[in-house]
């Protein structure tokens, strides 16, 4: 079993900053949002990672600054069945989600999937996305995001990001059609990557935040309501301006709306009924034929990241939609 445990910021740092002026106080979240690290992944079983066998590989722009990744090939003797089961608690909410899948059951695929994790996640946190993707057929790469995980720099918000992502799927070895699954905020390194014109096939957001400023807003109704104490409204957005500014990224760099027109292939948009920083309303709203918005039932968006049995039925359709002899 795995279980998954979100560590709050520390009350008394925050506290802290109500004795500091109002401007003082979005002046320090922003620091702190901004030079955040990824939080503490769960422990990856060790036959998880035997089976996952990753190849630590890293793209470097400049001489300055690195992307680090995983780089996973396709099972060579996959195992009848995929069987896991996930025991999750997050903010004192228990769930568990679990998926089986037998291999006579599936379509040979091909290609390559590229994961990208969320603010404050890596590489490990997406372990088993990558395995189930693995074990459908593809070779999977899980970079850690710039400012996260092993990679080098700070936080980019997903939009610095693309150009690293542009050679890191350069170096696949698969002949089958790319295809981006993105959470969180990993949808806007999806988006910034589509913009520079990289050939995808097909795109799986989990739970895409909406712009970064929303984002904080709701992460903070469902998460941390106690900064209200602390942070008035206006103070977030503008804690969440200046975290981007620093990063040289405005609130409009951040707004998937901006970039739709670039999903063009299969889109599959997985958002949880009860997630305040990828609301469903938000996305129900897209109703272009290449986008196919699915409601996940009493999810965290922290969990969003994790394919269950439902999730995996959705993936299937999605893939259906894909010519597997799409090559790049």
């Amino acid at each position: 079993m795995l279980k998954a445990h979100i560590t709050p910021y520390a009350k008394m740092a925050l506290l802290l900053l109500g004795l500091s002026s109002l401007v003082g106080c979005a002046q320090v979240l922003a620091q702190r949002i901004h030079q955040s690290k990824s939080y503490a992944a769960p422990a990856i079983k060790p036959e998880v990672m035997q089976r996952l066998n990753p190849k630590l590989q890293q793209i470097c722009v400049g001489s300055e600054l690195c992307m680090r990744y995983w780089q996973i090939q396709p099972a060579a003797e996959p195992a009848e069945q995929l069987k896991f089961s996930m025991n999750a608690e997050v903010n004192a909410a228990k769930s568990v989600l679990a998926l089986e899948i037998n291999r006579a059951d599936l379509i040979p695929r091909q290609g390559t999937v590229l994961l990208l994790h969320g603010y404050r996640g890596s590489k490990e946190w997406l372990a088993l996305s990558a395995l189930y993707f693995q074990y459908l057929g593809f070779e999977v790469l899980v970079p850690d995001l710039l400012g996260h995980g092993e990679s080098d720099g700070d936080v980019a918000f997903g939009v610095a990001d693309a150009k690293f992502l542009q050679q890191l799927t350069a170096k696949r070895i698969s002949d089958g059609p790319l295809l981006i699954v993105a959470n969180s905020m990993g949808a806007l390194s999806a988006a910034h990557l589509l913009a520079s014109k990289q050939e995808v096939a097909g795109v799986m957001l989990q739970a895409p935040m909406q712009s970064f400023d929303m984002a904080l807003q709701g992460y903070v109704a469902m998460s941390e309501r106690w900064y209200r104490k602390v942070f008035s409204e206006q103070q977030l957005v503008e804690a969440a301006e200046l975290a981007l500014a620093k990063a040289g990224v405005s609130v409009a760099q951040t707004d998937l709306q901006h970039y739709k027109a670039h999903f063009t292939m299969p889109t599959l948009i997985l958002t949880a009924d009860n997630d305040l920083i990828a609301p469903y309303q938000f996305y129900a709203g897209w109703q272009e034929p290449q986008f196919y918005v699915k409601q996940v039932a009493d999810r965290h968006h922290a969990l969003m990241s994790v394919i269950s049995q439902q999730e995996h039925e959705w993936v299937q359709q999605w893939l259906a939609l894909i010519p597997a002899t799409q090559l790049r």
